[in-house]
């Protein structure tokens, strides 16, 4: 196209026709803008197409990883709570002077819901570390991505001082009472109620009790609010992922 522009330019430049030839020379020009232009459009069309499929494979990578940790919280959050049940009535039945040894036991043979969730944090970590959460385009839910590990380092936090109380409480009645999973022969079950009774009125057992149940309130808490947090991102990945379908 542009060589048949300028056989005509040349040939109205050689017959004279300055005008004709400047009116051709602004038509090269002009097609040349929007070749340019033509071009420009096309590598934006695929630089997006490409931004959009990354985009897509991040949030469905994160959709995974958080549907599995959604679960893992949650698992934990059940058993924090049901272990609050209990020890919330274990509690009532001390204050009142009415608890038993086998009140003791039930409370003891209760899962105490410690230890740390852990989280997976391998698909965000990644795509942190190389910048790739940029793809995501969604603001709201990369600020919610960005400060989630902050949210898993506070759960974390209180995680580690609800395992130091039980852990005080635990080596408290072991110097009181033998592992109660093994018959010993010296201590029979006359003996351990009546050791029960005598603990049972100790302050500092009361307080170690007391301890462990305001760490496990708070820690369910935290726990229900990095769960729910999780839901919230995992709804916004989906709608996201509902949109470029």
């Amino acid at each position: 196209m542009l060589k048949f522009f300028r056989k005509i330019r040349k040939q109205l430049f050689e017959r004279g026709n300055i005008k004709g030839s400047l009116i051709y020379a602004l038509g090269e020009v002009l097609l040349v803008m929007i070749g340019i232009l033509l071009a420009l459009q096309v590598n934006v069309w695929n630089q997006n197409r490409i931004n959009q499929k990354n985009q897509q494979k991040a949030l469905q990578d994160l959709s995974n990883e958080f549907s599995i940790n959604e679960q893992r919280i949650a698992k934990r959050l059940i058993i924090r709570k049901e272990y609050k049940t209990v020890i919330d009535k274990y509690l009532e039945t001390i204050a009142a002077g009415k608890a038993t040894y086998d009140d003791w036991l039930e409370l003891h043979e209760q899962s105490q819901g410690g230890g740390h969730i852990n989280p997976s944090l391998g698909v965000l970590n990644s795509l942190i570390s190389t910048g790739n959460l940029n793809f995501i385009s969604n603001d709201s839910l990369k600020y919610l991505l960005a400060d989630w590990k902050d949210q898993l380092g506070d759960l974390a936090e209180n995680e580690d001082v609800y395992e130091l109380h039980t852990t005080n409480y635990l080596e408290f009645y072991a110097k009181h009472f033998p592992h109660r999973y093994y018959k010993w022969p010296d201590w029979p079950r006359e003996r351990l109620e009546e050791n029960f009774k005598q603990v049972s009125k100790n302050m500092e057992y009361w307080n170690r009790l007391i301890y462990i149940k305001g760490m496990l309130d708070n820690l369910i808490i935290v726990n229900s609010r990095i769960h729910y947090q999780a839901n919230n991102i995992i709804q916004m990945i989906n709608e996201e992922l509902e949109k470029m379908n």
